[in-house]
């Protein structure tokens, strides 16, 4: 029998796996669709410029929230493999589902219609508004980092780099909620 806490994780992670499974899916059946996910390769220190970039971005917010004394984010609750399930769910599963979604099929489809600047920021709204779980600056946060998600996919052509940012970013968010007691 599955715990009450394994179940709510999967009920929380679960769509974020039946959603990459049907973006394969998909990329699998229609080639068009493998193209528009522009999952390239990029050069290494290509990659490594943007990760630091991101890293400077990270790290300016923690001090703003600091600064401005924003309370800690509450700790997860969950144990064994229940967290295990969680912290895979939002350092892995939810970046490469999203980056897949909006700065892969999202942003081709307006690219060629509206151009790169509209795009980028057309993107960061929709990818803003999918996380309404947020409010105010939190918010405001989301929306600049899916602008500099964005511009990462424009530059560098793909959307490993924005899914690796995303990643990284969504580790520390969960190390903050980890307790080490």
């Amino acid at each position: 029998m599955v715990s009450s806490e394994l179940h709510d994780t999967l009920v929380r992670v679960g769509p974020f796996a039946v959603g990459l499974a049907v973006v394969a899916l998909v990329a699998r059946v229609r080639p068009q669709a493998r193209e528009r996910l522009a999952w390239k390769p990029v050069a290494p220190g290509t990659m490594v410029r943007w990760l630091l970039l991101w890293a400077l971005w990270l790290a300016a917010g923690e001090l703003v929230s600091w600064a401005l004394g924003r309370p800690e984010a509450p700790e997860f609750t969950d144990h064994g493999l229940a967290l295990a399930i969680r912290v895979f769910g939002i350092v892995v599963l939810a970046p490469l589902l999203e980056e897949l979604v909006f700065r892969g099929l999202l942003f081709q489809l307006l690219l060629g219609r509206i151009g790169p600047a509209p795009t980028v920021i057309g993107t960061a709204l929709v990818f803003a508004l999918a996380h309404g779980q947020y409010r105010g600056l939190d918010l405001a946060q989301v929306l600049v980092d899916g602008l500099v998600l964005g511009l990462a996919r424009l530059r560098t052509g793909s959307t490993r780099v924005p899914f690796w940012m995303h990643a990284l970013g969504n580790a520390l968010a969960a190390f903050q909620r980890l307790t080490f007691r």
